[in-house]
């Protein structure tokens, strides 16, 4: 009995450390190898491709003294295919640009929400476009971007000749993203997408010191109308706790948070004060009518 225990031991440690020998150290085990797609882009670029948490490789550059980044998701559970590239510059005021047919119609914000019409038959019948700054959307979309876009949104079209290309610019930069894994496609695909969107942000850059007048807080307050989409501000409402400028409370939602430029505000005030709640400073004021 002794005998056989010992020798079930010896056979256990054996194995124990042949697995062991033969399992690969982390120096050894090897990621997945980085698409073409994104090792061209990356030597166009002069950026590098590194991997996130997830494993997903994303390509980093500077363009013209703009951090950028690319990744490419090729669908599953989470979401469908896309690929999206972000600018990190701040344009003078936010701009959204979305398929003119699509589900997001049905969302009650961006039902109501102003399309503004640029004057290109194409270019307007394909895209949604709106913004607070009529002015400075007018001035960005100019015929060198409108036809970047244009470029992009044909490349990206589902069997009804919808687009998938989304535009938006706001006080986190500027991203551009389309409904299709481009890294998958191929290194051509992708260059293309990567080009056009350089076009669009230069554009952006160039336009952005024509001297524009963006749309105030006191402007938007004394006419009475939602910073969003331009109509007249009915109840319900959310009011910004920085800037205390009233939205739609959808639009509001919509939006994300404040659409006055340059303010970052991303909370509304409580619905029974003209002032956000001070749970502190209530509690004091209990306490002393108290006493």
């Amino acid at each position: 009995m002794f005998l056989t225990v010992a020798l079930l031991w010896c056979l256990g440690v054996f194995v124990v450390v042949l697995g062991v020998r033969n399992r690969p150290s982390n120096a050894k085990r090897a990621f997945p190898a980085v698409p073409r797609a994104l090792t061209d882009a990356a030597r166009r670029t002069g950026g590098r491709v590194v991997r996130t948490l997830s494993q997903v490789p994303v390509l980093r550059f500077r363009w013209d003294g703009i951090d950028a980044n690319l990744r490419s998701y090729p669908g599953g559970s989470l979401a469908p295919p896309h690929t999206r590239i972000h600018f990190a510059w701040r344009p003078p005021a936010p701009m959204w640009l979305e398929p003119e047919r699509g589900p997001h119609r049905r969302t009650p914000a961006r039902a109501r929400v102003r399309d503004i019409r640029i004057g290109d038959r194409d270019f307007d019948r394909m895209f949604l476009i709106h913004g607070p700054s009529e002015e400075w959307i007018r001035t960005a979309l100019d015929e060198h971007a409108r036809l970047a876009l244009l470029n992009l949104a044909r490349h990206h079209r589902d069997a009804e000749w919808v687009t998938s290309l989304n535009l938006q610019g706001g006080a986190s930069g500027v991203s551009l993203q389309v409904a299709d894994d481009l890294v998958a496609e191929g290194p051509a695909a992708l260059r293309l997408f990567l080009e056009h969107a350089m076009v669009v942000l230069e554009v952006f850059r160039t336009r952005s010191s024509a001297g524009l007048e963006v749309v105030t807080r006191e402007e938007v307050v004394s006419c009475g109308t939602c910073p969003v989409c331009g109509d007249p501000i009915t109840e319900p409402v959310s009011q910004c706790t920085d800037c205390r400028t009233p939205h739609h409370a959808d639009c509001w939602e919509y939006f994300g948070g404040c659409a006055i430029y340059a303010c970052d505000g991303d909370a509304v005030l409580a619905a029974e004060g003209d002032r956000p709640r001070d749970p502190d400073g209530e509690a004091r004021a209990a306490s002393a009518s108290t006493s």
